[in-house]
């Protein structure tokens, strides 16, 4: 494979995007568009219904990988009642890596204008799927190789230790505006000693935010989550944090305890996770901005 740094970002011919779809659908005539909204990945709507994708070669890392998205669909399609995309073929041609899948109905919640009520509904189905992602057994994947090591290193209350200091620093020992009793480091020490000691670790999508939620047009209904090419593992509140309103992760949180609740532990993780966020809200746009909802999540701490 080329160096990525040498590697050139080139858009393939239809010809050969077309070639290598028929190796595992033939009968497909045309390519409809080419996105390349995505960071890493490239894709190709073929026909109406299927998609080819492709890494980005100069955007191409080891945290991400084709290969790895193809088994977690695989394992979701075959152990899960998720809606995701199917994969109907996967390769590697002339050195680049490619898959072929069928298209998620509807469009990208980011893309849709929708009243609050949809949103709500949207966000808690999220919660469901993240859930029934997350409730799955482990073991298949650490023997599959893609997470190496991963599983096994429980280093969620090291990480939030980590990220508390590196907002604080940001944000200041007595930011402006700040009108708590409790200092920033006070409160991140309240949530902090509030973690259990054991925490769970599984398999999280890593990016499951409004770019890769997709809602039926018509009916603003969930139709499913794609894009699993940077899963990794570590805590599940870590899924939550692409929706950066608390608001939006309440709704999601909805959702993922709607079949099945959740414990102590892991409310006081998905406390402290979300206020991280609301610190770093602060540290970048000013204490003004996440002064409501920091007020009503200190009354937790």
């Amino acid at each position: 494979m080329s160096d990525p740094v040498d590697a050139e970002d080139l858009v393939l011919e239809e010809e050969r995007v077309l070639d290598l779809v028929r190796r595992h659908v033939p009968g497909v005539h045309r390519v409809m568009s080419v996105d390349e909204t995505g960071h890493r990945a490239r894709t190709y709507l073929v026909d109406a219904d299927i998609v080819l994708k492709t890494q980005r070669q100069t955007r191409i890392r080891p945290e991400t990988s084709l290969a790895k998205e193809v088994f977690l669909l695989q394992t979701l399609h075959k152990e899960s009642t998720v809606s995701v995309p199917m994969v109907l073929g996967y390769g590697n041609d002339e050195g680049m890596e490619y898959t072929v899948m069928t298209r998620m109905p509807g469009f990208a919640m980011r893309t849709l204008d929708i009243d609050d009520a949809h949103r709500h509904v949207a966000l808690e189905a999220l919660g469901v799927t993240l859930r029934r992602i997350h409730s799955l057994e482990q073991q298949s994947f650490v023997a599959s190789g893609h997470f190496d090591g991963a599983l096994t290193e429980n280093d969620v209350n090291r990480t939030l230790r980590v990220s508390f200091a590196d907002a604080i620093e940001v944000l200041g020992a007595t930011p402006v505006g700040w009108t708590f009793a409790l200092s920033p480091e006070q409160v991140a020490m309240r949530l902090l000693e509030a973690l259990p000691d054991e925490q769970d670790v599984v398999v999280l999508h890593a990016n499951p935010g409004p770019q890769h939620t997709f809602l039926h047009a018509d009916s603003s209904t969930f139709s499913g989550l794609i894009d699993f090419g940077d899963a990794y593992a570590s805590h599940p509140v870590f899924d939550f944090r692409p929706w950066r309103s608390p608001g939006d992760q309440e709704k999601v949180l909805s959702g993922y305890t709607s079949e099945a609740p959740v414990n102590e532990g892991f409310m006081s993780t998905w406390r402290a996770s979300l206020v991280l966020g609301l610190f770093r809200v602060a540290g970048r746009k000013g204490t003004a901005d996440a002064m409501p909802d920091l007020a009503r999540w200190l009354a937790h701490t």
